[in-house]
């Protein structure tokens, strides 16, 4: 009779190799609004979006040891994306691209002002063109390289127009979710209207792509 060793169970304690508390901090990270890590991880860093107060933090990911920490005003998001030397986070209304090497600004992206929370998207990159929705139900696609505004869309003009959700881009299309209960689907370099589909509720996550599928997910 072959001798079956019972699996081990091992501690937090046991698995931890270093711990670093992070300055100021509130509350640590949002739940996620799509399938992005954070902390992201990438070569020798660390990359921490801080929900609270705002802030994102460049760690040593062998030691944990801070790198830089580069403050936002008042909360981020629930991730950052790395992309062409440039990390890009927001706040409830600014993105920025900055340095990943010391957290400075490269360009940022405000299209209402500094009042109020107008972005809980997050940006998507398609050939260097950046994409990110914000909650007056307009989809913007911007130069990744310098933050100039390429096209933007209404997506709708209901009373709960918000695009809060992180477009997908398939097939040469970028597609986004709304509060709207509608789809939509746009040229992604030119920005010509694709197609439109109405679905039963909200949607803030998705849309993902699995196995040539485009799934969404709305609010019960």
């Amino acid at each position: 009779m072959t001798h079956v060793e019972k699996p081990r169970t091992l501690s937090f304690e046991e698995l931890t190799i270093w711990r670093t508390e992070l300055p100021d901090v509130n509350i640590a990270v949002l739940p996620p609004d799509n399938t992005r890590p954070n902390p992201l991880a990438l070569d020798d860093k660390l990359f921490v979006s801080v929900f609270s107060p705002g802030a994102i933090c460049a760690l040593q990911r062998d030691s944990g040891g801070m790198i830089w920490r580069r403050e936002l005003q008042k909360f981020s998001g629930a991730s950052v994306l790395l992309h062409s030397g440039r990390l890009f986070a927001n706040s409830p209304h600014t993105l920025y691209a900055l340095r990943p090497d010391s957290g400075e600004t490269l360009w940022s992206f405000c299209p209402y002002g500094t009042k109020g929370e107008w972005i809980y998207s997050s940006p998507t990159i398609y050939q260097d063109k950046l994409y990110i929705g914000d909650r007056k139900g307009l989809l913007h696609c911007l130069d990744s390289g310098t933050g100039e505004t390429v096209w933007s869309k209404c997506t709708n003009r209901e009373g709960n127009h918000s695009v809060n959700s992180t477009p997908a881009v398939v097939n040469g299309l970028v597609i986004v979710s709304t509060n709207a209960k509608v789809v939509v689907a746009y040229e992604a370099i030119t920005g010509e209207d694709a197609w439109e589909q109405s679905v039963d509720r909200a949607s803030t996550f998705g849309p993902l792509l699995h196995n040539g599928l485009l799934a969404v997910a709305a609010q019960t």
